[in-house]
């Protein structure tokens, strides 16, 4: 099986002035629907910032109303940014939604997890993060992952370039450990601008590893490039985190998601803005074996859509049903002031030459957009 880009992107579509972006997009097994969320408020950094969700369904190709992720009174009020979302194997939400004073800034109030046993109709906050019995934060965009096991797991990165990565139990969502976090190898050592950020979970046979950004002089810079670290005990230890490959001026330098082929290979989506003249942005694909993920060799990339407006864009997400019969990939692009979340539909064709998605056939580019 291959897959061709049968219905072309669209705009999940907000008032002008709004900005939203999306955290994840998952497939729940349990009730047959993509969910997507992503954050939204008036401005880049607003007050009345939120996390809201939408679910898609495959059936008649359409998107739920928009729904808020709550939080209980006890939370604290203000800015509330993007975070992961993990689907329990239960058809359980869980998502973690940080509450700060501002963007870019380790000032922060906490961030809770909270969890929804009913599709996202209601929410429960199950409580503030905590590691060592005292409350923290997971800084810069920490994605959520649950590993086959059942064990939780996110990355953690703060200003000051500090990085590691947490654990947990599912049935305690509260309290963490945190582990990890050794940058001896990256280029220049364990500096403060030296920060792997915004790292993403794969699980590969016994193994897990984490692709992150290695952010080397700003939180968003055309000097960004992909870092990895490995575990090979469901995340209680980690390796050194080490540079990726191919070479960084053929890589690309954005956050990323991926899924898994029947074949034991990996789709990576990546956004970035390397070697662009106008530094604007794009959406990359590359698709490689377990082999390749786990020694951070991210393949040969081909350009999938290129972003007609913003330089800072990305977040990509990518979800798909269990008989892969449909394949949704979203991402935002605007600006600080206008920024709109878009997808894609893909839809596999039968070819018996072709085993699997093969990356150049299911991810064609995309050229137009219309609003939802």
């Amino acid at each position: 099986m291959s897959a061709k880009l049968q219905i072309s992107n669209r705009m999940l579509g907000f008032g002008s002035g709004y900005t939203c972006w999306p955290s994840t997009l998952r497939y729940d097994a349990t009730r047959g629907v993509f969910v997507c969320v992503y954050n939204r408020g008036s401005s880049h950094v607003a007050s009345d910032q939120g996390v809201y969700m939408r679910t898609f369904d495959p059936a008649t190709l359409l998107w739920s109303d928009e729904r808020a992720v709550s939080l209980s009174a006890d939370a604290p009020t203000g800015y509330k940014e993007k975070n992961g979302l993990v689907i329990t194997s239960g058809g359980d939400y869980l998502v973690l939604v940080r509450r700060t004073s501002g963007l870019g800034s380790d000032s922060t109030s906490g961030t809770w997890i909270s969890k929804s046993t009913d599709g996202g109709l209601t929410w429960a906050n199950m409580g503030q993060l905590q590691v060592g019995g005292s409350a923290s934060n997971p800084y810069l965009g920490s994605h959520l992952f649950q590993t086959s096991t059942g064990r939780l797991l996110l990355h953690r990165t703060m200003e000051t370039g500090a990085t590691s990565i947490w654990y947990a139990s599912p049935s305690d969502l509260v309290n963490w450990t945190s582990v990890g976090g050794d940058r001896s190898l990256l280029p220049g050592g364990a500096v403060s601008t030296n920060a792997p950020v915004e790292g993403r979970f794969f699980e590969v046979g016994g193994s897990i590893v984490c692709i992150a950004r290695l952010r080397i002089d700003a939180i968003y810079s055309l000097n960004m490039r992909p870092c990895y670290s490995v575990s090979a005990d469901d995340g209680l230890t980690w390796t050194p985190w080490q540079l990726c490959s191919p070479d960084a001026t053929e890589m690309t330098n954005g956050n990323l998601d991926g899924i898994a082929n029947p074949d034991g290979t990996y789709d990576l989506y990546w956004s970035s803005r390397r070697n662009q003249p106008d530094s604007m942005s794009q959406i990359w694909c590359s698709n490689v074996t377990g082999a390749q993920l786990l020694a951070g060799d991210l393949g040969r990339p081909f350009r999938v859509f290129r972003g007609a407006v913003s330089r800072d864009f990305g977040y990509p997400g990518v979800a798909q049903t269990p008989d892969r019969s449909l394949r949704m990939l979203t991402w935002y692009d605007g600006d600080a002031t206008d920024t709109r979340v878009y997808y894609a539909l893909m839809r596999p064709y039968t070819d018996s030459r072709i085993s699997g998605y093969v990356a150049g056939s299911h991810a064609r580019r995309i050229t137009s957009a219309t609003r939802v």
